[in-house]
């Protein structure tokens, strides 16, 4: 029974050893540092090493453009349209929005025009 145990309690350690080690190298990654080489540094002095990370690591680096802008600009129509207001283009939002030209064409009708 002790031997039980005493093999939990280190599958315990094992486990709790791998996750914080996979948390440092996701977090590294996330702040633009190469997750492999810190993991390997957090990994040799654990569990100084964790903690080192955690105490001094860097911003969070931004990638790409701003997802939900404060509002879209539509020069073509001359509007800006606020984002909380924005939905999903339905079938009728898009004709508002971009008119088919007024021939008559059999089945369906492209519609044209871009906002940017």
């Amino acid at each position: 029974m002790p031997d039980l145990i005493i093999l939990l309690l280190q599958l315990g350690f094992l486990v709790l050893v791998v996750w914080s080690i996979w948390q440092v190298a996701q977090d590294a990654e996330l702040r633009g540092k190469p997750g492999w080489l810190i993991a390997g540094l957090a990994l040799i002095t654990w569990p100084i090493g964790v903690f080192l990370w955690l105490a001094a690591r860097p911003g969070v680096k931004k990638k790409g453009p701003v997802r939900f802008p404060g509002s879209i600009d539509c020069p073509k129509r001359g509007l800006t349209i606020p984002a909380h207001a924005f939905r999903a283009p339905t079938a009728a939002y898009r004709q508002w929005m971009f008119p088919a030209k007024k021939t008559k064409v059999p089945g369906p009708v492209e519609v044209t025009g871009n906002c940017k």
